[in-house]
């Protein structure tokens, strides 16, 4: 059980530092080249003054949600390796650190995926087509709105499963 213990706590200090580095890259690299951004989704009601700024707006606004969802990731794990440390390694305690190191792996999880599309290599899932929100009807394409926030959702939803992994591990962690 102390080598588990020492493995979760050696992760949560790394990965912790790597997210808080990575996301100050990506957050300097965004404020630096903003029309290098990649185009999560794109507006397509026919208007091609406002397609444009919605469309660039919205994916900056994207951008920067995931690399504050990244900086807070490496904030989470890098302050709460010391509450690992204090974990005893008796028999009542394989629960909570095993509960910590799910939660740590739901989160690099999400991280690597953010990552990912952060650096183009992946797509975000279109939830909504655009053929539904745009057209004749509609001066403006809702769809980029809708599938960007339900996007974020998505994405908010491992990380926050991932932080109440951890802190149900550290709370079974402190009884006795």
């Amino acid at each position: 059980m102390f080598v588990l213990k020492k493995l979760t706590e050696i992760l949560y200090k790394n990965a912790g530092l790597i997210c808080f580095v990575i996301a100050l890259g990506f957050l300097f690299f965004g404020i630096f080249n903003p029309n290098a951004f990649p185009n999560f989704y794109e507006a397509h009601s026919g208007n091609p003054l406002f397609d444009g700024k919605m469309t660039v707006l919205l994916n900056e606004i994207l951008w920067f949600l995931f690399c504050f969802i990244i900086m807070l990731s490496g904030d989470l794990l890098y302050f709460h390796r010391k509450d690992i440390k204090k974990l005893s390694t008796d028999k009542s305690q394989p629960d909570a650190l095993h509960f910590c190191f799910i939660g740590v792996i739901i989160i690099i999880g999400t991280i690597v995926y953010l990552i990912l599309l952060l650096m183009d290599i992946v797509n975000p899932i279109q939830f909504f087509p655009n053929v539904l929100f745009a057209g004749e009807e509609t001066p403006m394409d809702l769809s980029i709105i809708f599938n960007a926030l339900l996007f974020f959702l998505f994405i908010s939803i491992p990380y926050r499963i991932g932080e109440k992994f951890i802190k149900y591990g550290l709370k079974i962690g402190d009884l006795k």
